[in-house]
């Protein structure tokens, strides 16, 4: 679904609201999934591939598979698709890795339609804190930005 290199470890961010909320503004937060479209926890986003690097990818709504939005739903969530990836900001926890720390989401023109990505880079040994910064509307000039309060990435030897 995406450009993304497919030697990087990736992650699919589909971010959520509590289902029935009329405010496309709200967004609960994400779930992740990894490339094979399992469920992954936020706090577990690992760079299997030793890469040194994570990526975050939002795929347009109707390029997420029916039974991805069937899990959301049964959590008592709605895909919110009124909102786009924009940014993330990441700090190494627990020390400095001298790493960059923001990041601009790309948007990939695939046959499946549209994403949008960000690539954290991630020094071995050492875990990130992200925010993922969304904008509302998901077209056009952002009218709101709206950020999350995870995920965290790691490299592949993080204890």
């Amino acid at each position: 679904m995406s450009t993304t290199d497919p030697t990087i470890s990736t992650y699919y961010a589909v971010p959520v609201k509590l289902r029935g909320t009329p405010v496309d503004t709200t967004m609960e937060k994400c779930c992740y999934f990894d490339s094979g479209w399992i469920s992954a926890e936020a706090t577990a986003l690992r760079d299997i591939l030793d890469q040194n690097m994570v990526a975050i990818v939002q795929v347009e709504p109707q390029n997420i598979p029916d039974r991805v939005a069937q899990f959301i739903a049964t959590s008592g969530f709605e895909i919110n698709k009124s909102v786009l990836l924009f940014s993330a900001v990441a700090k190494t926890l627990g020390g400095s890795g001298g790493m960059p720390n923001l990041f601009l989401a790309r948007e990939d023109d695939v046959p499946q339609g549209k994403s949008w990505s960000v690539v954290i880079p991630v020094a071995p040994t050492t875990r990130r804190g992200v925010i993922l910064v969304f904008q509302f509307p998901e077209e056009g000039a952002p009218v709101q930005l709206i950020a999350t309060d995870d995920p965290e990435v790691e490299s592949g030897s993080s204890n």
